[in-house]
């Protein structure tokens, strides 16, 4: 029968859902049946709201509780896995149906007259994903709140086949689209991981299934306990030990952090990096995109916004695809070591005709050449700019530096200058007689 009144109108504010079980509907009924004898008007006998007062009514009936159309909202804005569209299915999240199905046989939802007090949230989260008591009182983690959790403490939380940037080809150079990354968790949903990160997921998530015992089929993990969160971010920072290579001889990288170990070529190549823990040698598994851009940074050639630096990793992970010697079905998304090294060699060794401001700052305080940093910094953005890496990795031309730097000094002479004019080459006691500081 089709609903009438006002639980017709609360289904079109999205309020009730007409796709509800008969029983949550009936407990929605009697709900509101009290709650309008309580509003209405003295003279009136029928079960009826005067039209004047509908809206505080409403506002009286939601007041501190969470309906149907309120939580699905909340669970899309914190990336929670599942589907928003009824009757539509996607690999490893809930459908929309099953979400129902746990809110309305939740409780405290049958207690409160079909809808769920705002502060039972948390246990509303503990009971559909499962938890225990080991999890705390959110529930478990789920991939978006994970992705969050990995761009903390910078392990792979950008790897996203799809959000990554679109590359094309533009006047014979490769030039990446800049896509929006969201900052979100709603947005963390859509991330699209490859085939070994999400291996990783389903390796350590136990398989969702109804509160009946029930299995939906298929491979559906969502949740992972937080107990088994240190064991993913080392499966996925490490290689796995079946594909790991096997190498007989390794070298310290420092003598400050002995644990960490390098293999070499015949040519004295870097081919990768490894951690020893106790008896165990475990291979990194490759550069993402965080620890990309802390080696630039490190190297003082650091790319202060975020974003162009995940867009010069996407250039550099394109240039490394057209090599195709680095295929590697575990290593999809990520830069090979020995690869990085060599881009390294070629993009910032190797090349002498554009420097990055941190070196330019160098090279001036080694050449004592003391100027204002405020001059430094205005001389470094005035200059041309490369015109590589479509404008992601800020670099200028030598060339234009050293014509700039002289164009400025041929006003004066800097402090240095000054000093070593005065102590080494004019021989006039009196101003041998003053200190080095005044």
């Amino acid at each position: 029968e089709e609903p009438e009144g006002l639980l017709k109108m609360l289904m079109d504010i999205k309020v009730a859902d007409p796709n509800s079980s008969v029983d949550y509907l009936q407990v929605l009924w009697r709900h509101l049946e009290g709650k309008v004898r309580e509003w209405r008007d003295e003279e009136e006998r029928d079960l009826t709201v005067n039209a004047n007062d509908l809206e505080d009514f409403v506002r009286e009936l939601l007041n501190g509780k969470v309906w149907w159309g309120a939580l699905t909202a909340l669970l899309t804005n914190v990336g929670f896995p599942f589907v928003p569209q009824e009757g539509a299915s996607r690999a490893n999240l809930l459908p929309l149906s099953q979400v129902r199905t746990e809110f309305e046989t939740f409780v405290p939802v049958w207690k409160n007259g079909g809808f769920m007090p705002k502060e039972r949230i948390p246990d509303f989260l503990c009971t559909i994903t499962r938890a225990n008591s080991a999890d705390g009182g959110c529930g478990r983690i789920w991939k978006a709140q994970m992705i969050k959790l990995m761009q903390k403490v910078e392990i792979c939380g950008f790897v996203n086949l799809i959000e990554g940037g679109r590359v094309k080809k533009k006047k014979n150079r490769a030039t990446v689209e800049p896509i929006k990354r969201g900052e979100g968790l709603s947005e963390f949903a859509g991330y699209i991981w490859p085939r070994w990160l999400m291996n990783a997921w389903l390796a350590k998530s136990p398989e969702w299934k109804g509160k009946d015992g029930s299995s939906l089929g298929g491979q559906m993990k969502p949740f992972m306990s937080k107990s088994d969160i240190y064991a993913f971010l080392q499966d996925i920072a490490y290689m796995p030990a079946t594909a790991a290579r096997e190498v007989s001889g390794h070298m310290k990288i420092d003598e400050d952090y002995s644990n960490w170990l390098k293999d070499k070529d015949e040519g004295g190549n870097t081919l990768g990096i490894w951690s020893k823990n106790g008896k165990a040698t475990l291979e990194l598994r490759g550069i993402w995109q965080e620890c990309f851009m802390k080696i630039l940074a490190d190297m003082s050639n650091e790319v202060s916004d975020r974003e162009k630096g995940l867009m010069l990793f996407d250039l550099c992970l394109e240039e490394q695809k057209k090599t195709r010697s680095y295929t590697d079905s575990h290593r999809e998304g990520l830069l090979n070591i020995s690869f990085l090294v060599a881009w390294l060699r070629r993009n910032l060794v190797a090349d002498t005709a554009e420097v990055s401001l941190q070196v330019f700052q160098k090279v001036l305080a080694r050449c004592e050449l003391t100027l204002p940093k405020i001059v430094v910094t205005s001389l470094w953005h005035s200059a041309k700019p490369t015109e590589r890496f479509n404008g992601n990795w800020a670099l200028r031309k030598v060339r234009d530096l050293e014509d700039r730097i002289v164009m400025y000094l041929v006003k004066g002479i800097p402090a240095e200058s000054v000093e070593a004019l005065i102590f080494d080459v004019l021989p006039v006691p009196s101003l041998q007689d003053i200190s080095h500081l005044e």
